[in-house]
């Protein structure tokens, strides 16, 4: 069972080599598919450290914009991670 940081939605997600390889707390980013009563990851993940997260909920701090989409979450963890890496 993960929770979903956006959402707060606790969710089932299949998948064996996270289940035996992630400890508890573990933060990631991952495209997910509903393919029945539970998820499942979509290949790729990215894990996401303290900074990262630190730094993602002060640019999508809720706003008159309206809600973040999932979507751009994303893609600001991976520009973080790639900005990191150089």
């Amino acid at each position: 069972m993960l929770q979903d940081l956006l959402g707060g939605e606790e969710i089932w997600v299949v998948d064996r080599g996270l289940e035996e390889t992630a400890k508890a707390g573990l933060r990631l980013a991952t495209r997910l598919i509903r393919p029945d009563e539970f998820w499942m990851t979509t290949g790729g993940c990215l894990v996401v450290n303290d900074d990262m997260w630190q730094s993602t909920i002060e640019k999508f701090k809720p706003n008159s914009a309206g809600p973040l989409h999932p979507d751009r979450l994303a893609e600001y963890l991976f520009q973080t991670a790639n900005k990191a890496d150089r």
